[in-house]
């Protein structure tokens, strides 16, 4: 679930901002096409 995947690095986004950016942007990607 991709929804828990951003929870869980909202949670560790101190230790890896960066990541959380692009695995961010990532699942927004995949969200957007999913609800196509």
């Amino acid at each position: 679930d991709t929804t828990v995947m951003i929870f869980n690095t909202k949670e560790g986004v101190s230790f890896a901002p960066d990541t959380f950016a692009i695995d961010y942007t990532a699942n927004r990607e995949l969200n957007t096409n999913k609800a196509r």
